[in-house]
C-alpha cells in the first residue's frame, strides 16, 4: 500500500499571489491547472477563503477561480473540534481588530482534519511575517505541526513557474 497523496489547502494570500506572480499571458493556463488539481482531491480550500477573495478580488480571476471550483471540491468544513485545536494552540493568527470572520484559522482546522485522515497536508499561505496584532500563518503551521510553502514553491514543485 502507497503512501497516500499529497492534499494542498489553499489560503486567501496563496490565490492571490498567482496573479501577482504570473504573467498576464500565463494566468489562465495556470489556474486551469489548479482546476485539474482541485477536481482529483489535491488541492482544497474552506468558503471562507472565497468570501475572502469576494472581498478583495470580486470581479478577478483569483475569486472567480475559487468560487467556479468551490462546489467541486471533496473537502471542505472540518469539523468543529479542529477549530477549537487550532485556536487554543495557535488563536493568535486571529486578527482581533478584524469586523469579520477570519478565515485562517477554517484553512488550518480543515489541514489538522486531513492530516489526521491519513493525508499528507502541506498548507500553500504567502502570509509569513507576524504582525503585532496577530501571527501570520507560518508560524500557525509551524505551532500545529503543519507543513506550509509559499505558492512561488508550490507552482514551482508542480513545474507551473516562472
Amino acid at each position: 500500500m502507497g503512501q497516500p497523496p499529497t492534499v494542498y489547502v489553499l489560503d486567501t494570500s496563496a490565490i492571490i499571489r498567482v496573479k501577482e506572480i504570473c504573467p498576464p499571458d500565463r494566468q489562465q493556463d495556470v489556474f486551469n491547472h489548479l482546476t485539474q488539481m482541485a477536481q482529483v482531491g489535491l488541492i482544497t480550500y474552506p468558503r471562507l477563503v472565497v468570501e475572502d477573495l469576494k472581498r478583495y478580488a470580486e470581479k478577478d480571476l483569483p475569486f472567480f477561480w475559487a468560487n467556479a471550483n468551490y462546489s467541486s471540491l471533496t473537502c471542505t468544513a472540518p469539523t468543529d473540534c479542529y477549530l477549537r485545536r487550532v485556536m487554543q494552540v495557535a488563536g493568535e493568527v486571529v486578527d482581533p481588530y478584524k469586523n469579520r470572520e477570519d478565515s485562517d484559522p477554517y484553512v488550518l482546522a480543515l489541514a489538522l482534519y486531513l492530516q489526521d485522515q491519513g493525508y499528507q497536508v502541506v498548507v500553500v499561505t504567502n502570509d509569513v511575517r507576524d504582525k503585532s496584532t496577530c501571527i501570520s500563518m507560518t508560524t500557525a503551521c509551524n505551532l500545529l505541526g503543519l507543513s506550509h510553502q509559499r505558492m512561488e514553491d508550490f507552482l514551482k514543485n508542480h513545474g507551473l513557474y516562472p
